[in-house]
């Protein structure tokens, strides 16, 4: 039976939407490669007021991930976000989740389809 069938309301166990991003979307702007600034347009955005609040741990260590994957071209992987923690299926730092992640809808066409595609039935079960 198809995923698109049953109803979805949360994200417990799923993370199918993170198994692909390579990074936190829309962060990149914030962490931009050394010497490079970050977008003016950037500056005032909701998720601009995200990473304002971000621990100096939290930023270092976004920060380092960042460096990382701009030398690794991440973000042209098809990778989870580096973020996501594949044992829990959930997002390490989601407090701070950008807006894009926040505003999701689950149970939405498009989280019915991610989790099709990564073989997550409702209830989180990954499927053989």
């Amino acid at each position: 039976m198809s995923n698109k069938s049953k109803p979805v309301t949360s994200c417990d166990k799923c993370g199918a939407c993170c198994t692909h991003m390579a990074t936190p979307p829309m962060f990149a702007a914030f962490f931009p490669p050394r010497g490079k600034k970050m977008p003016k347009f950037m500056f005032g955005t909701e998720d601009h007021d995200i990473v304002k609040t971000f621990s100096r741990a939290l930023w270092a260590e976004t920060r380092a991930l960042f460096d990382e994957a701009w030398k690794t071209n991440r973000s042209a992987k098809d990778v989870p976000c580096f973020w996501f923690d594949e044992a829990t299926r959930r997002c390490r730092h989601w407090e701070f989740r950008p807006t894009i992640c926040r505003e999701f809808e689950v149970g939405g066409e498009d989280c019915k389809d991610h989790r099709e595609r990564v073989g997550i039935t409702v209830n989180g079960r990954v499927v053989a």
